[in-house]
């Protein structure tokens, strides 16, 4: 049997298949950010997976796709973990979320962008992935994400920028004391997590002016850092998003590429079922 799993930030699905490319089980967990979470942190969701410990016997190969996986020390910090777990005897193999994305996004040359919790960008080839702007991770970078828009949202509720109406409905869907909110976010395991949480509100009410234009703003910050890295590709390639944020706000990108001349790709929410079907992964 042979486990696949795709870890952002916020949640990892992890799907068992066959020799066959049959699906046996899929579940989920939290997101097994390295960068994030310790060794010890890791081995903890491990043992605590009930369907992990079930099956662990079952398995002889992986495939790790994650957030903080491209990072030589996190990919080895997720290696370790999971060979601790499973035993050495079992195949891993452990890349970053983006080679999960352009597996799932396409099989011919384009940009592949990751727009979830975290955001992310690249160049695919058609053989390899070449990632020219830098990926500054959640408290420096991650425009165009969750946490970038759950961050705004925050900040323009404190501040008073939010309409009447709309802030009535934050009060209403969130707890809203400043000092429980710092206390929650400064205390936090995942404090990206905890910010993108904040997200679906906006794609809730993408109706109310402000929040279209605030989703928008977020995305256009997205292209304005990353696409001048590929100023050539953009315009012969497709553009792929993958990750919920983009997925949810499809209208709102196309319209802001069509507006710069480019062609939109393919919009996929959630990688993993598109990564069970690709030959490549299998046989790679």
């Amino acid at each position: 049997m042979i486990i696949l799993a795709d870890s952002g930030s916020t949640k990892c699905d992890w799907t068992i298949v066959d020799e066959d490319n049959s699906v046996y089980k899929s579940f989920r967990t939290i997101g097994l950010n390295p960068l994030i979470l310790s060794r010890n942190q890791i081995k903890d969701v491990l043992m605590k997976t009930a369907d992990l410990k079930l099956n662990k016997s079952l398995i002889n190969e992986i495939f790790f796709f994650g957030a903080g996986c491209e990072n030589p020390d996190g990919g080895k910090r997720i290696r370790e973990g999971l060979s601790e777990f499973f035993g050495k005897q079992v195949r891993i193999q452990v890349k970053g979320d983006i080679d999960a994305a352009v597996l799932a996004a396409t099989s011919s040359p384009g940009l592949v962008c990751i727009m979830g919790t975290g955001s992310n960008c690249c160049f695919f080839d058609g053989t390899k992935v070449i990632q020219k702007s830098p990926s500054l991770g959640y408290l420096l970078g991650d425009e165009g994400s969750g946490n970038a828009i759950g961050r705004t949202l925050l900040k323009d509720f404190y501040f008073d920028k939010m309409p009447g109406t709309l802030q009535d409905k934050f009060v209403e869907s969130f707890e809203t004391d400043l000092n429980k909110v710092l206390g929650e976010l400064y205390s936090h395991s995942y404090p990206n997590k905890y910010l993108a949480a904040f997200a679906k509100f906006a794609f809730d009410n993408l109706h109310y002016p402000y929040m279209y234009g605030l989703v928008k703003d977020h995305t256009v910050s997205f292209f304005d850092l990353n696409f001048p890295y590929y100023r050539e590709e953009v315009k012969k390639f497709p553009i792929h998003f993958v990750g919920s944020i983009g997925y949810y706000s499809e209208g709102i990108v196309k319209k802001e590429l069509f507006k710069r001349g480019l062609e939109p790709g393919n919009f996929i929410k959630s990688p993993i079922e598109n990564l069970i079907k690709s030959k490549y992964l299998i046989k790679s």
